[in-house]
């Protein structure tokens, strides 16, 4: 339940390496259409296909990048 409420109340989702609950969290922001950002970290392109069409993610390698990517999704959604 903890991940569901973590993603539908997020603008903007960001992924950090780890393992199988971070993997749900990312199929699941991905099934929602909410923006993500992959923060230095490929879980690998089948997984995200799989996942579902969210044509809004972008890998980042590092946190000044993904600041940037989150504020141009923001400013998407108009709350940027």
């Amino acid at each position: 339940a903890r991940n569901v409420i973590n993603i539908l109340s997020s603008d903007v989702v960001v992924a950090c390496r780890g393992s199988g609950g971070t993997l749900s969290e990312i199929a699941l922001a991905l099934r929602c259409e909410r923006p993500l950002v992959l923060l230095d970290f490929q879980p690998g392109e089948d997984f995200l296909q799989a996942a579902g069409q969210n044509p809004r993610y972008s890998h980042a390698a590092n946190a000044a990048e993904a600041a940037e990517q989150i504020a141009g999704f923001l400013k998407e959604l108009g709350r940027g």
